[in-house]
């Protein structure tokens, strides 16, 4: 079958946007610029200048009216233009002031701002100097009171011990107290003798407890007598105590007597350093005896047993009779376990305490006769103070 041949003109193609013969032509710019002059609105002529008064006042009343009326006529929503014209109207209208009033009063404050900036700056500077002097002025007090501080510490430091009182025993709770005045040239002999005096003379009931308080007499009629502490008392009746055992001893201590049979000696003294102490009082104990004799002479109750024959009664008649402790005393101190602490005692010949040393804990030392004395002495460590009773003597 034979096709028929294809007409060109059959075929659509695209629209293609030519220019119209109208837009072809060629546009008169003259006569363009001429139509765009005829074509411009007239402009208002502007309005002259008038106060606020002559605007009100030249306005008539015919014309207020209608302008009212026009304004009226407007739409509520939309609010008249606000302008710093009719800002100055309203408040000449208010006020009842003049414009020339309210540009003076602006002059003014325009005048006036420098002087008050200045004003505040001069402040910020008063205030920023007076904070400096706060602070070093703050700063000089606390370094003067940490000087007087440090000052106060080294002389409380280095200040003595304050002095034992009259009737207040330190340590444990005493029943009286007695006084023990030691000459102010006193030598072993004489400061021993004093002691012993003062021992004989206290008089207690059996069980209680009083202290010898030790002073040195005064050295002058203006001068009062004055507490003896550890060094000066050791000094005097203990020349031979090893030098670290008197440097680590406490001034205040408690030289007592305890009622038991007769007036038993104690003394109780503060140890600043266990382990010196203790190899102090070792060092000691060879002239221990010698140095406390005879205010720690003690003798014991002989031990009487039952004769079997007349021999040995007589033997025991005659082992009655006190001997001098230089002759019964012939041991060196030994280890023994005496109410329940770690003692270093020293005995006769049939083992019973002529005297003893033991520390209470680590810094408690006691020097004693018996061992009635240091069971009292440490059942009153645990008691509380009781109220002194009167001194009879």
């Amino acid at each position: 079958m034979d096709q028929e041949p294809l007409d060109p003109k059959s075929f659509l193609l695209p629209k293609k946007d030519a220019p119209s013969l109208d837009s072809a032509q060629r546009v008169d710019a003259g006569a363009l610029y001429s139509q765009e002059q005829s074509a411009t609105l007239p402009k208002p002529e502007p309005t002259p200048a008038v106060t606020p008064e002559q605007n009100f006042s030249a306005v008539p009343t015919g014309s207020r009216s209608e302008s009212s009326a026009q304004v009226s006529n407007q739409p509520a929503s939309i609010a008249p233009l606000q302008t710093f014209q009719g800002d100055i109207a309203r408040v000449v209208k208010d006020n009842n002031v003049s414009v020339v009033s309210i540009a003076a009063a602006e002059a003014t404050r325009r005048g006036s701002a420098p002087l008050a900036d200045s004003l505040d700056e001069s402040k910020q500077r008063s205030a920023s100097s007076t904070l400096r002097t706060v602070v070093f002025v703050a700063l000089g007090i606390v370094l003067i009171v940490s000087a007087l501080g440090g000052l106060g510490y080294a002389l409380l430091h280095n200040a003595p011990l304050p002095q034992q009182q009259q009737g207040v025993a330190p340590y444990i709770s005493i029943d009286g107290t007695a006084v023990a005045t030691l000459p102010g040239d006193a030598s072993a002999t004489t400061a021993m003798n004093a002691l012993v005096a003062a021992k004989k003379n206290i008089s207690l009931s059996l069980g209680l407890v009083a202290q010898l308080y030790v002073q040195s007499a005064a050295t002058s009629s203006n001068s009062q007598a004055t507490y003896a502490d550890a060094q000066t008392l050791f000094g005097i009746i203990a020349p031979d105590m090893p030098e670290t055992l008197m440097r680590d001893i406490e001034p205040v201590y408690l030289l007592g007597v305890h009622s038991y049979g007769i007036n038993q000696p104690f003394l109780i003294l503060k140890i600043d350093s266990y382990e010196q102490g203790y190899a102090g009082m070792l060092s000691w104990e060879p002239t221990m005896k010698q140095d406390l004799y005879p205010l720690f002479a003690y003798t014991p109750a002989p031990k009487i047993q039952a004769p079997t024959e007349p021999a040995q009664m007589a033997s025991s008649t005659a082992s009655t009779t006190p001997a001098a402790p230089a002759a019964f005393v012939q041991t060196g101190f030994t280890d023994q376990i005496v109410d329940n602490h770690d003692a270093r005692v020293l005995l006769t010949p049939d083992n019973q305490i002529y005297l003893l040393w033991t520390f209470l804990d680590r810094g408690t030392l006691v020097i004693t006769t018996n061992e009635g004395t240091l069971h009292e002495v440490i059942a009153r460590l645990t008691q509380a103070p009781l109220t002194s009773l009167p001194n009879s003597q």
